[in-house]
C-alpha cells in the first residue's frame, strides 16, 4: 500500500458516509421526528458502534457596524446593507443510539431513529433553521456526519 493510499484510509476518504433523511412532513415542538439514517459503505467493511443524533437550532440575529446587536424584527425595518447577519447555534437535544452493526464495502445500512423535538425548540422560519445531525461512531475512521433540515411548525 502506497503512502497516499495509507493517508486516504487513515483520513476516512474512502470510508463510510452518512446520509440523514428527515420526515416528509412538519413536526411540532414536543413531538417526535422519525428520521432515517443511511450509512453507505466505503471501500472496506466498517463497524458502526453507535450514532450520535443532535437536533440543532440556528437562529439569525443582526449586528450593526458599531457592534450593536439588533433583533430580526427590528432589522426588517432597517437598511440591512449596513448590518451583518450572525447565526447562533444551540443543541436542543442529543442522544446516542447503539447500532453495533457492520456495513459491508459498497453496501448500505439504514437505521430508523425517532428523535424527540423538545418543547423549547423554535419553529422553522427565515430567521430560524432546525437541523438533525447524525454522526456515526466508526473505529479506524474519522466519524462521518450527515445533516438534514427539519421543518418544525406549531400544530394546528
Amino acid at each position: 500500500m502506497s503512502f497516499s493510499e495509507r493517508m486516504k484510509e487513515s483520513l476516512g476518504s474512502e470510508g463510510a458516509r452518512v446520509e440523514v433523511v428527515p420526515p416528509e412532513s412538519s413536526v411540532s415542538p414536543g413531538g417526535p421526528a422519525t428520521t432515517l439514517v443511511r450509512i453507505h459503505g466505503g471501500s472496506r467493511d466498517a463497524h458502526i458502534d453507535a450514532i450520535v443524533v443532535r437536533v440543532i437550532e440556528a437562529r439569525r440575529s443582526w449586528t450593526s457596524a458599531e457592534g450593536q446587536s439588533i433583533t430580526d424584527d427590528a432589522a426588517r425595518s432597517m437598511d440591512r446593507r449596513q448590518l451583518n447577519p450572525t447565526w447562533e447555534r444551540r443543541v436542543v437535544h442529543q442522544m446516542n443510539v447503539s447500532v453495533d452493526e457492520t456495513v459491508g464495502a459498497n453496501s448500505q445500512h439504514e437505521v430508523p431513529i425517532e428523535v424527540p423535538v423538545p418543547d423549547t425548540c423554535g419553529t422553522t422560519d427565515p430567521a430560524c433553521v432546525i437541523t438533525v445531525n447524525a454522526q456515526a461512531d466508526i473505529k479506524e475512521q474519522i466519524d462521518p456526519t450527515g445533516t438534514a433540515t427539519l421543518l418544525v411548525a406549531q400544530a394546528g
